[in-house]
C-alpha cells in the first residue's frame, strides 16, 4: 500500500522507468513467484489487486499511460508464472470450481493491457522465443474465457460490473494489443494462426456484447488485408475455420452479430473475386460450411 499511496509522478519531467522502490517491489514479487508458497503468493497477488484498484480510481488516461510505462514488467512476470500462480490460488476452491484464482490477477492485467505503449510491448514480445510468443497468445485466450469472465463478475461487489461490460472491456484491451502487431513486418506463420484463434475465441463467446462484433471483424479484416495471399492461396484450413465461425454468428439472435458476420462474408468473397479469381476457395468453403 505504501507504493500505491505514496507514489508521486511528475508528467512534466522526463522519467526513467527505473525507480529503486518499485524495483525492490519487482524483486520481491519475482522471488515470491519463484518460491511459490501459497500464503506468500496470496499476499503478493492481493497487493497487485490493491495497486490496480487504486490506480483505476485516481489516474486519468494520460497519467495511467505513464505509470504503465513503469509497471509494465509486472505483466511479463504474471505471464511467466501464470500456471503456478493460478494453481496456488485455486487450491482449496475444489468445492467452488466456478471461482478461478486467476480472476484476482485480471484487474492489473487489464490495466496494463489498456494503457501500455506499443513499442514497449513489441520490444518485450520480440525478445520472446517463438514458442513463448505462442504461449503469450494462448495466455490471452485464457483471460478471455467465459468461465473467467463469470468468476471475475461473481467476485466483484454486487452490481458493480456485468459480464457483458467486462467482456467488452477485455475484448477492447486485447484488440488494442493486437493492433501493435501492425509494426511487425513479417509475422511468423504460427503467430498468425494463433492470432486468428484468439480473435475467433472472442467472437464465439456467448457473453460478447453487440458493440464488440464490428471491432472484432475489423481486426480480422486488418490481418487478412496485411497478406491476403497467405489466407486465400495457402491457408485453406484457416479460411475454413474463419468461415465456419462467421456463418455460425449469422444465426445469432443479436442483430449486430448477424449483420457484422454477413458483411464480413461479403467482404471476404469480394476480396477473393477481385484478386484471387483462379482460386475461388472462399465460395467453395462457404458452401461446405452451410
Amino acid at each position: 500500500q505504501s507504493i500505491t499511496f505514496n507514489f508521486r509522478f511528475d508528467l512534466k519531467k522526463n522519467q526513467s522507468p527505473y525507480i529503486p522502490l518499485i524495483s525492490l517491489f519487482y524483486k520481491t514479487l519475482h522471488l515470491t513467484f519463484i518460491d511459490n508458497k501459497k500464503v506468500n503468493v496470496n499476499l503478493a497477488v492481493s497487493s497487485l489487486s490493491v495497486l490496480s484498484t487504486t490506480l483505476e480510481g485516481f489516474c486519468d488516461s494520460e497519467t495511467a499511460s505513464e505509470i504503465v510505462h513503469i509497471i509494465f514488467p509486472i505483466l511479463p512476470m504474471i505471464f511467466t508464472f501464470y500456471d503456478s500462480l493460478t494453481a496456488q490460488l485455486n487450491e482449496g476452491n475444489a468445492s467452488t470450481p466456478e471461482v478461478q484464482g486467476g480472476s484476482i490477477l485480471m484487474p492489473i492485467i487489464l490495466f496494463i493491457l489498456r494503457y501500455c505503449d506499443g513499442f514497449q510491448f513489441l520490444n518485450y514480445f520480440e525478445l520472446l522465443s517463438s514458442d513463448s510468443q505462442l504461449r503469450f497468445l494462448d495466455f490471452l485466450c485464457q483471460i478471455t474465457d467465459d468461465q473467467m469472465i463469470h468468476s471475475i463478475t461473481k467476485s466483484a461487489p454486487p452490481g458493480s460490473v456485468t459480464e457483458l461490460a467486462l467482456t467488452h472491456e477485455i475484448t477492447f484491451g486485447i484488440l488494442i494489443f493486437l493492433g501493435f502487431f501492425d509494426k511487425i513486418n513479417n509475422l511468423d506463420e504460427r503467430i498468425i494462426h494463433s492470432t486468428f484463434n484468439l480473435i475467433l475465441h472472442m467472437l464465439k463467446s456467448t457473453k460478447q456484447p453487440s458493440d464488440s462484433y464490428a471491432l472484432l471483424f475489423k481486426t480480422i479484416a486488418f490481418f487478412i488485408g496485411r497478406d491476403p495471399t497467405k489466407i486465400f492461396s495457402e491457408k485453406t484450413a484457416l479460411l475454413s475455420q474463419l468461415l465456419s465461425a462467421t456463418v455460425e454468428l449469422t444465426q445469432r439472435k443479436c442483430y449486430n452479430a448477424r449483420t457484422s458476420a454477413i458483411a464480413f462474408i461479403i467482404w471476404l468473397i469480394e476480396l477473393e473475386s477481385k484478386d484471387f479469381k483462379d482460386t475461388p476457395r472462399c465460395a467453395m468453403l462457404l458452401q461446405s460450411v452451410t
